[in-house]
């Protein structure tokens, strides 16, 4: 037992070392108290912890234990005047690594260190599990390496920066504000507005040197060739032979129609029933 007792007193006075020097008294009590599993009988009347199962979940490495003992014996909610239970858990977990690095030399804490102060010192229930999901996204802020059995966390300058409210922070890029947006169809480039709300046009589909219908007999009406009555054969073989261009009987039916609506051509019946068309 006596052996036993000078190992864990020279574990603690080890750990204690790694705590600044007004701090290694505490440091040291608290390192006997964690690694013995018991109330040090000479533990200096420091602030104590209500929560001692909460802060056992911290899993300290040995490398450190000693300085986060020293923190948790001597670190209140003063340290911590603007974060409450509605403070981004981000920013909260941010915050409590500048406290550390700034105030007690530790730069560094895992999630389970970072949950316990939350919980124990600021009373904000914080389960270890959402702040390493929300350190994890953190990509610029934090750095992170694994000297244990859980990851280390260090704040970095843009941490620093963004708890100063100088820089956004790389968590808050969500999948959907990293979704790209999505692809203008077709249809809606056709009916885009202009600035000042007019619908833009659909850009003219390029035509052939062919006219339409219509317009070929408006080019025939032009020349004259209305001038004496015309039957549908002539007018398809006249703007074959001169113009270059073919036309159905199904092409020009409608469009004499329309003309002769317009009052643009007239037309009879000829002896065979069929019509002739003329100029008016």
């Amino acid at each position: 037992m006596a052996s036993n007792l000078e190992d864990l007193i020279k574990q603690a006075a080890a750990a204690a070392e790694s705590a600044p020097a007004h701090l290694q008294e505490a440091a040291f009590n608290q390192a006997f108290s964690f690694l013995s599993g018991t109330q040090n009988p000479q533990a200096a009347p420091a602030r104590q912890q209500p929560a001692a199962k909460s802060r056992a979940k911290a899993q300290i490495d040995p490398a450190d234990e000693g300085g986060f003992a020293a923190m948790l014996a001597s670190i209140d909610s003063s340290s911590f005047p603007s974060l409450n239970a509605d403070t981004p858990l981000l920013n909260r977990s941010l915050t409590v690594l500048k406290v550390a690095k700034d105030e007690y030399g530790l730069d560094g804490l895992t999630a389970p260190q970072i949950a316990t102060v939350l919980t124990d010192v600021l009373r904000i229930k914080t389960l270890r599990q959402n702040v390493n999901a929300v350190l994890d996204e953190a990509r610029r802020e934090v750095a992170r390496s694994r000297p244990g059995r859980s990851v280390l966390y260090r704040i970095m300058g843009d941490g620093e920066k963004y708890l100063a409210g100088g820089s956004a922070s790389s968590a808050r890029t969500t999948k959907k504000s990293r979704a790209a947006a999505p692809r203008q169809t077709a249809k809606a480039a056709e009916t885009k507005t202009k600035p000042g709300g007019e619908k833009a046009k659909k850009p003219a589909t390029r035509r052939s040197g062919r006219p339409g219908p219509k317009g070929a007999l408006g080019e025939l009406i032009d020349d004259g060739f209305f001038a004496e009555p015309r039957g549908m054969p002539q007018m398809i073989e006249h703007l074959s032979r001169t113009k270059g261009h073919s036309y159905k009987v199904t092409d020009l039916s409608p469009a004499l129609v329309r003309l002769v609506r317009e009052k643009k051509l007239a037309r009879d019946r000829d002896g065979s029933s069929q019509y002739r068309y003329r100029n008016p």
